[in-house]
Parts: structure tokens; sequence; C-alpha cells
């Protein structure tokens, strides 16, 4: 399974827990890493430790998701910390 097959993946489970402004700010955070993947994976895994730090009954939804995108960013390098401004600044109307 490949990081997007996994993140469609939470999100088809968020919308059965209609958690939809988590969707919203998770599709944010694949427009606002452009065209990079590595990006993508950076905003999003960033996103994700704000949410098992700030919002963990949400984050226990998609736990199983998040441990496979935190190892495939651990795998190429990445260092991930969660940024908390992201829940404003991808918080688009």
């Amino acid at each position: 399974m490949n990081y997007i097959e996994t993140i469609d993946r939470m999100n088809e489970i968020l919308l059965e827990a209609h958690q939809y402004d988590t969707i919203r700010l998770i599709n944010n955070a694949k427009v606002k890493g452009g065209g990079s993947s590595g990006e993508v994976l950076a905003i999003i895994c960033s996103l994700l430790k704000v949410y098992e730090k700030r919002f963990p009954e949400i984050f226990t939804l998609i736990k199983k998701e998040a441990k496979i995108l935190y190892s495939i960013s651990k795998k190429i390098g990445m260092k991930i910390k969660p940024d908390f401004d992201l829940l404003e600044d991808l918080d688009w109307a």
C-alpha cells in the first residue's frame, strides 16, 4: 500500500465517523504540499502528530494508517514533528 492509498483509507474511516473537518484538513494538506510527494507526506504526518496530541479520540480512529505513514516517512529519513499552526493554516473556508 502506498501513502496515497493509506491517506484515502484514512479519509474513508473519518467519513464513516462523520469527521468532516479532519477530512477537509487532510485534503487541504495534500493541496498545500504541492507537487512533491515528500512534501505532502511531511505535512500530513505533521498534521497527524497534532491530532495524536490534541485530538486523541479522533486519532484513535486512524491510528493504524497514521503509523503506516509515520513508518514510510521514517524510512525516507524524515523526522516528523507536530506543527500546531497547521490547524489554522489548513482551515480554508
